[in-house]
């Protein structure tokens, strides 16, 4: 897939991809996903950088309470590294061969409509989400070559282990999808 298509499809895959689940009922409503481009070779990239990360709270309420002590950016990037060790590439500040960046959004305002069938009537219900996106850019040429995304509910005052634990399946779960 060319970089353009994937670029395009970074809010397309947000909102309609291949979700994988799991049984866990901690973890039934995370839905994973990623594109890559095509014919893409892992085995030709051994180290990678920090690009950059970024997180977004939409919270007009203001609701949200994060999760006790937990720093957010500093726990995702330990957790994209491990997965980043997982696959044997290693960290190289000066000359990386890929770029790793991440951006973390939550949206407390978000409102669902359903219809209640035993009054035909519509029941509006706020359920917060939040997505994670993870890229991986090709440092020499600029080029994205995989993206992983991971959305799911989210609780306004949640506790730290079990953001953290959440946070770790998602991550876990778009490497898996990460050609070798």
């Amino acid at each position: 897939m060319k970089t353009k298509n994937i670029k395009k499809s970074i809010i397309l895959m947000a909102v309609v991809a291949l979700f994988t689940t799991s049984c866990n009922p901690e973890f039934k409503d995370i839905k994973v996903s990623a594109e890559n481009e095509e014919g893409l070779d892992m085995s030709k990239y051994e180290t990678y950088a920090w690009l950059g990360s970024a997180q977004i709270i939409h919270d007009e309420l203001g609701q949200w309470d994060p999760p006790g002590e937990m720093d957010a950016d500093l726990e995702i990037r330990s957790m994209i590294t491990k997965q980043m060790n997982k696959h044997k590439l290693k960290i190289n500040e000066t000359n990386p061969d890929l770029l790793i960046g991440y951006a973390a959004g939550i949206d407390l305002n978000v409102v669902e409509a359903n219809e209640n069938v035993k009054t035909g009537s519509i029941d509006l219900k706020q359920t917060p989400k939040g997505a994670l996106i993870i890229i991986l850019m090709d440092a020499q040429s600029g080029n994205i070559i995989w993206l992983g995304v991971a959305d799911a509910d989210v609780r306004v005052k949640p506790k730290a282990d079990r953001a953290k634990r959440r946070l770790q399946y998602a991550v876990k779960e778009m490497f898996k999808l990460l050609p070798k």
